[in-house]
């Protein structure tokens, strides 16, 4: 196969080139190499919702099962990604046709390297429109033209693929081993309809993870606040919620030019946010706009008087101009604004952490805080925007070749691409310290799928982001405008699913 053939090349130089290098090679060199590092259990997020994954028998070494009786000699298979949109969202997983000497760049081309190997199937990817919605349709309805065997779309769009009859059912597809850890277990449950998955997320691919919403701190702005309470302690002791996050970023504001007035351009802020910081903190504080009943279907939750409650709260902070300042609204870059010490707090995604890394203030990273201290667990949650979910058309007919490396795959990721991103990217490069790395674990470990946030009935998931254009806080309101809408078409997609 062409990338083996190419590996092995690449080897012999890199051998070669060592071998030269020996006298001069010391500790840091070892650190730079891109061979697959084996990682137990105890220091992986991957098994999801849950830190039992501490006390479990250590595991260096995933791989999924190959019935000896198959034979899949010859065969292609061909995988959908992404197009390359824009710089952050775009395909790091699948189209990769040389080491680089980036760490995950490597870790993706070793992982594809050993699947071809294993299971003697050429791993092809092709690039798709955008976040490949309309081209994963098209192939449907042009009956296979592009012999896409599965894909990667984006988490909103997959569901509208399901709902219309695009997708396979991957429960009753081929071998494939959703139970096994290399899918995410919160994503197989939260996600299953009428206990039908037509998507999953999981070590096969980093494109979900980059869109978690984290809250990143100043910590030279929070070292000048020394009455205050780090908030490493408050979420070690369980006590970082809305409140205390509230409290801290007030008392951080600063009229930096003594004007008298706070001007997002000029002053300094406690908190920095955009739409997408409502959602995800009402998701941080337990919110759930559905629930699942004991046959696995969705029932409406969202409104209450507790998360009437708990979006006021976010509210009072949010639209204090004083305090925070919603990037939208004002147009400012929160990268740019956090960078510049001008905010305590950043209300953004991982994947800024490739930017942050050039920031010179060391900085920390925190999980969305608790709606009170007697909530059980932080939540974290993908943007359902632009997070990559794994699909497959209805016309992907070769279920043994395309389950069995599906899982060869995702079972090689979980060895050498998580490990590479999470231990190596996130942890080694961007977080700088012991407690930003404990917040990681915590952020991987409670990951959040909102059925609801994410196939949008009614417009519900995008209720609280259109509110907070308008710094409007009267969520009873604003509900009964749609609640009969959300209610509607939740029912629709369950007859949908029920029909089948």
């Amino acid at each position: 196969m062409k990338r083996a053939i190419l590996a092995l090349l690449l080897c012999v130089c890199m051998t070669a080139s060592l071998i030269l290098l020996l006298p001069s090679c010391g500790k840091q060199d070892e650190e730079k190499q891109t061979d697959p590092v084996k990682v137990t259990d105890e220091t992986r997020p991957d098994e999801q919702g849950t830190r039992e994954a501490e006390t479990a028998p250590v595991i260096t070494h995933w791989e999924a099962k190959i019935p000896d009786s198959v034979d899949l000699s010859g065969k292609t298979l061909t995988i959908m990604t992404y197009a390359n949109a824009n710089e952050v969202w775009y395909d790091v997983d699948f189209d990769i046709a040389t080491y680089t000497g980036d760490e995950i760049n490597d870790a993706a081309f070793n992982r594809l390297n050993y699947a071809e190997e294993k299971t003697k199937v050429d791993i092809v990817a092709v690039k798709g429109e955008g976040y490949g919605q309309e081209s994963m349709k098209k192939e449907v309805v042009s009956g296979g033209s592009n012999h896409y065997d599965c894909g990667m779309v984006f988490a909103r769009g997959a569901c509208t693929l399901a709902e219309e009859d695009y997708l396979v059912d991957l429960n009753e597809y081929g071998s494939l081993e959703l139970d096994q850890p290399w899918w995410d277990q919160d994503a197989r449950n939260d996600l299953s309809v009428n206990h039908k998955s037509y998507m999953i997320a999981g070590d096969i691919s980093i494109m979900y993870r980059k869109s978690l919403r984290v809250l990143y701190f100043n910590k030279e702005v929070m070292e000048e606040m020394t009455d205050v309470t780090s908030p490493y302690v408050l979420v070690d002791n369980g006590n970082w919620t809305i409140a205390k996050l509230s409290d801290i970023a007030r008392a951080a504001s600063k009229d930096l030019d003594g004007d008298g007035e706070y001007k997002p351009a000029l002053d300094r802020f406690g908190i920095l946010g955009t739409v997408d910081t409502f959602t995800t903190m009402m998701v941080g504080a337990n919110v759930r706009s559905v629930v699942k009943d004991e046959d696995d279907l969705p029932v409406p939750s969202y409104y209450s008087a507790e998360t009437v409650d708990i979006f006021d709260q976010i509210c009072d902070l949010m639209y204090d101009k004083t305090a925070a300042v919603h990037a939208n609204v004002e147009g400012i870059d929160v990268v740019t604004q956090f960078m510049n010490n001008q905010g305590l707090f950043a209300s953004i995604e991982l994947h800024n952490l490739v930017k942050l890394r050039q920031m010179t203030t060391n900085f920390g990273i925190l999980p969305n805080p608790k709606a009170d201290e007697f909530q059980d667990r932080y939540w974290s949650t993908i943007n359902a925007h632009v997070a990559a979910m794994l699909v497959i058309p209805t016309t992907s007919m070769d279920e043994e070749k395309t389950s069995i490396v599906l899982d060869v795959l995702a079972a090689e990721s979980k060895n050498v691409l998580t490990p590479a991103y999470y231990e190596r990217f996130l942890q080694g490069k961007a977080a700088r310290d012991e407690e930003s790395q404990e917040s990681l674990d915590i952020i991987f470990h409670n990951v959040a799928f909102d059925l609801g946030v994410i196939y949008n009935w009614g417009g519900i998931g995008v209720l609280t982001q259109n509110m907070s254009r308008q710094y409007n806080s009267n969520l009873t309101s604003e509900y009964e405008k749609i609640g009969d809408t959300f209610e509607r078409e939740l029912e629709k997609t369950i007859d949908s699913y029920l029909s089948r």
